[in-house]
C-alpha cells in the first residue's frame, strides 16, 4: 500500500508542471484525483504497520475523513456558480 501511494504521488508530481497541465487539459483534473487514493493508501499502510496500538492510524483516518468530508461538503454547497441578478 505504501508503494501504491508513492506511485500515486509520483504521478501527481510528474503532471503538476504548467506544461503538463496544458498538455493534459481537462484530464489533468481527473489525474489529480489520485490524491484521494494516495491518502487512503497512506492510512491503510499505517494501519498495517502497527501491531498493538491503533490510536495513531485511527487519528490519521479521522483526519483524512474530515478533510475529504469537508471537501465534498463544500463542493456540494457551491451549487452551479454565482447567481446573476436579472436586468
Amino acid at each position: 500500500m505504501g508503494f501504491a501511494g508513492f506511485l500515486c504521488l509520483l504521478a501527481l508530481a510528474v503532471t503538476s508542471t504548467a506544461r503538463m497541465m496544458k498538455r493534459l487539459g481537462r484530464r489533468w483534473v481527473t489525474r489529480h484525483r489520485l490524491a484521494y487514493a494516495a491518502g487512503v493508501c497512506g492510512v491503510v499502510h499505517s494501519l498495517w504497520l502497527v501491531k498493538a496500538d491503533l490510536s495513531t492510524p485511527l487519528v490519521y483516518a479521522g483526519i483524512l475523513a474530515a478533510l475529504l468530508g469537508s471537501r465534498f461538503w463544500f463542493r456540494g454547497s457551491r451549487g452551479a456558480g454565482p447567481r446573476r441578478t436579472p436586468r
